[in-house]
């Protein structure tokens, strides 16, 4: 008899009347996306409510997140975490361990598999994150502008410069430059970096990180040739030092872009007049060998660790990740889910035939890297921005000077932090 109270006792844990709450990501697509999957998981599991609600607006995610646990007014569920960030939360204990959740080994080997699993493991050997998604960081041009110049997309640093040179022009003859080869940022925000040196870096190095058991591992050549490619960028005036990416590529400004599959609808929205653009890897050093891996800028699925329902939340985790849910991600979102096999599953074809512009980018998911997952990421990168301003946007420090600052103030943090 005891038997039976305790299995009914277990079963109203996960489910009956539990009303969790989830926090998505505040863009629009990702809401749209986030309230259809919702009202669906509430019209069929009326024993588990969910309530959505974007993440409130602050200075970022992460430090609306770290207020809300200490305020205690955390949601259950977040699928905003960028892995990066995430051993700051671990290190607090406050998320809830995955993997010892019933049938996760089951639920990853069908969805990821354990070559793209291996990189989301947390320090501690634990996995606190379920990936969910990615977004590699790639290189966009303007194809039309490229027959027009007769130039070749490049692959190399070499033919990158080739390129630059006959982008970059005075295209009203007024005696200044009006159209640059590409826009990269000038800003020292640390998330910068993830969309500027670190796809570049993994690209050059197949796809190695900057840290390795709490040690910078960027003290190379393969990270001075980097930094080294945006000084000679900015040097030469193929990049100019003004405006943002994302509208002087749509604006045909410039003639490439650096972003991830976010940014297509943008593009597509923003067009004062249409043309044709393609998407290809990230250049590498002149004799590379290898793919070009990059940055997957992922987000991850996460449970924190006071919910008073870790398998009910498990469960909708599991729902907003099925092959219907990714579908629909792809879809309104045209965001890459991390499953393995996707571009070859039939299942996912009838989007990919509607939205060509997204194969590439699928196609480079497993060449991709989540990043380091370090408390002391957003230190890292911020020194390592202020070395990029003054490196490669303003050129009064030389490329292997930069990089030999930024890799010892690594080693300032983790011995004295």
């Amino acid at each position: 008899m005891w038997i039976i109270l305790l299995a009914i006792l277990l079963y109203a844990e996960i489910c009956v009347g539990a009303t969790l709450v989830y926090w998505c990501a505040t863009n629009p697509d990702e809401i749209e996306l986030a309230k259809r999957l919702v009202k669906e998981w509430n019209h069929s599991h009326s024993e588990t409510t969910i309530k959505l609600q974007p993440v409130p607006a602050g200075a970022s995610s992460e430090e609306v997140l770290l207020a809300a646990i200490v305020a205690k007014t955390n949601p259950d569920i977040y699928s905003n975490m960028l892995p990066a960030m995430l051993n700051k939360f671990v290190k607090a204990d406050t998320l809830l361990r995955l993997d010892g959740l019933k049938n996760f080994a089951k639920e990853t080997e069908a969805r990821i598999g354990a070559t793209i699993l291996k990189d989301y493991r947390s320090p501690d050997g634990h996995y606190h994150q379920w990936p969910w998604k990615l977004n590699p960081v790639m290189l966009v041009y303007n194809i039309d502008l490229f027959q027009k110049l007769n130039i070749k997309p490049p692959r190399t640093y070499d033919e990158f410069w080739t390129a630059a040179k006959k982008l970059t022009a005075d295209t009203d003859g007024d005696g200044r430059v009006d159209r640059w080869a590409m826009s990269p940022s000038m800003t020292v925000m640390w998330w910068q970096r993830l969309y500027d040196f670190l796809p570049f870096y993994m690209a050059a190095t197949n796809g190695r990180s900057l840290l390795n058991q709490g040690r910078a591992d960027f003290n190379n050549v393969s990270a001075i040739a980097v930094m080294d490619f945006f000084q000679r960028g900015f040097a030469r005036g193929y990049f100019p030092k003004s405006g943002t990416v994302s509208n002087l590529f749509a604006q045909q400004k410039v003639g490439m872009t650096i972003v991830g599959p976010w940014a297509l609808k943008m593009f597509e929205r923003s067009m004062a007049q249409k043309f044709n653009f393609k998407t290809i890897p990230i250049p590498v050093p002149d004799g590379h060998h290898g793919p070009a891996y990059t940055f997957g800028d992922p987000k991850s699925f996460v449970v924190f660790k006071n919910t008073q329902h870790p398998e009910a939340a498990w469960e909708f985790v599991k729902f907003m990740t099925s092959k219907k849910a990714d579908k629909l991600l792809l879809d309104i979102t045209g965001q890459i889910p991390v499953r393995k096999g996707l571009i070859n599953d039939s299942y996912y074809k009838e989007v990919f035939v509607r939205r060509k512009n997204l194969i590439p980018f699928a196609s480079q998911v497993p060449f991709t890297k989540p990043g380091d997952n370090s408390e002391h990421i957003v230190e890292i990168l911020d020194f390592l921005g202020q070395q990029y301003e003054a490196s490669a946007v303003y050129g009064t420090i030389p490329a292997n000077k930069a990089i030999e600052n930024a890799a010892n103030h690594v080693e300032h943090i983790y011995k004295n932090w």
